[in-house]
C-alpha cells in the first residue's frame, strides 16, 4: 500500500510541466517600475526574471534594463510598456528566436551577436516590424506611427499594412505611419541621437565617501566608516583640534600710505653762452687805417694806386717789384 502511493507521487511529479527558464532578468532599475505576471503585479527589483508572455512597465521618470538570456540588453524608458512576446535560446544560450511587443514608449536594444546561422531580434508594433541581428538601435511608437533609429549594424522596418520594407545603416533612421509604407532611411541628426541615449540612460550615481578606519595596532584598514563608527571616535591623548577661523573674516585693513603732495619742477631756465675769457671790445676805440678809406690794399705786384699829386705809372715789365711801400719821399706808393 505505501509502495503504491509513493509510486503514485513518483509519476506525478514527473508529469508536471517543467518551468521554462526565464526570457531575462531586472539588471537595471529606476522609480516605480511593474512586471506583470499571470495577472499579478509586482514591482520590478534587481535580478527579478522576466518570463515569456511578462509585460512590464515604467512609469514617468523612470528606467529599466533588461539582460536577456543570450546576452542582448533591452533599455525601457519613461512611460513605457512592453511584452516580451517570445525568447527562446539553445541550452549554450544561442538565440533562436526573440520578439518584443512595443505598446507606447522608446526601447533601446543592443543586441547580441549569434554565430553561424542567424537569429533575428524583432519588436512589433501597431504599425510595423523592426528586425535585426546584431545591432544597436531605438525604436520608439506611438498612436499612430513608429520611427526607428540605428547606433550602428542596419535592422529592416517592415509596414504591417503593406510589406513593404526598408533597411536602415547605421546613425540613420526612418519613420512609419499606420496604414502606409515606410519612409526612405535618411541620416539622422546628432542631437537627436543624444536626445534618445539620454532617455534611455541611467544617471551616474557616485560611491558614497570612504573612510579608513584605525584599527587597534595602528594600521589602516578600509571599512567602510558607519554612523556608530564616527559617534565612537576618540582623538589619541595630546591631540588638540585645529582652531576653525571664524566667518566672517575681519576686514582688511592694508597699511596704505598716500602718496606725498606733488610739488612740479622749477622752470627750466636754459644756461647763457659767453666765448672763452669774454668779449674784450679793443681798447681806444676804432682807428681807422692810413690814408683813410679803410678798404683792402692790393697785394703787392699787383695794380698799384698812384702816388698822391702826381700821375700813375705802372710798373716796367720784367722789374722788380718795389722793396717798400714808401718812396724816397715817404710817400705811399
Amino acid at each position: 500500500m505505501l509502495r503504491a502511493f509513493f509510486g503514485i507521487c513518483l509519476i506525478l511529479v514527473l508529469n508536471l510541466p517543467a518551468r521554462a527558464a526565464p526570457a531575462g532578468s531586472v539588471v537595471g532599475v529606476l522609480g516605480g517600475c511593474v512586471i506583470e505576471s499571470g495577472g499579478n503585479r509586482a514591482a520590478a527589483k534587481l535580478s527579478s526574471a522576466v518570463q515569456v508572455g511578462d509585460t512590464v512597465e515604467v512609469p514617468e521618470g523612470g528606467r529599466l534594463r533588461l539582460r536577456m538570456a543570450d546576452g542582448s540588453v533591452v533599455t525601457i524608458a519613461a512611460g513605457t510598456r512592453m511584452k516580451v512576446t517570445a525568447y527562446g535560446v539553445t541550452d549554450a544560450g544561442k538565440r533562436q528566436e526573440a520578439q518584443l511587443s512595443l505598446q507606447e514608449g522608446l526601447v533601446r536594444a543592443q543586441v547580441a551577436p549569434v554565430k553561424g546561422t542567424p537569429a533575428q531580434f524583432e519588436i512589433d508594433t501597431a504599425a510595423g516590424v523592426t528586425a535585426a541581428r546584431s545591432t544597436d538601435f531605438f525604436v520608439e511608437a506611438q498612436q499612430g506611427w513608429v520611427q526607428t533609429v540605428v547606433l550602428s549594424g542596419s535592422v529592416t522596418l517592415t509596414s504591417a499594412a503593406t510589406g513593404a520594407v526598408t533597411t536602415i545603416a547605421a546613425r540613420q533612421g526612418a519613420r512609419l505611419e499606420t496604414g502606409h509604407e515606410p519612409a526612405a532611411a535618411r541620416a539622422w541628426p546628432a542631437a537627436e541621437i543624444s536626445k534618445l541615449i539620454a532617455r534611455t540612460s541611467f544617471p551616474q550615481n557616485k560611491p558614497p565617501p570612504r573612510r579608513r578606519a584605525r584599527s587597534d595596532n595602528g594600521e589602516r584598514g578600509n571599512q567602510a566608516a558607519t554612523g556608530a563608527d564616527q559617534g565612537n571616535y576618540t582623538p589619541p591623548p595630546g591631540y588638540t583640534p585645529p582652531q576653525q577661523p571664524s566667518y566672517p573674516p575681519p576686514a582688511y585693513n592694508p597699511p596704505y600710505a598716500p602718496p606725498p603732495a606733488y610739488v612740479p619742477p622749477p622752470t627750466y631756465v636754459p644756461p647763457r653762452y659767453f666765448p672763452p675769457g669774454g668779449y674784450n671790445p679793443p681798447r681806444g676805440g676804432y682807428n681807422p687805417p692810413p690814408g683813410g678809406g679803410g678798404g683792402n690794399f692790393p697785394p703787392r705786384g699787383g695794380i698799384e694806386t698812384p702816388p698822391r699829386g702826381g700821375v700813375y705809372q705802372p710798373p716796367q715789365q720784367g722789374s722788380a717789384p718795389p722793396s717798400s711801400n714808401t718812396g724816397p719821399a715817404g710817400q705811399l706808393q
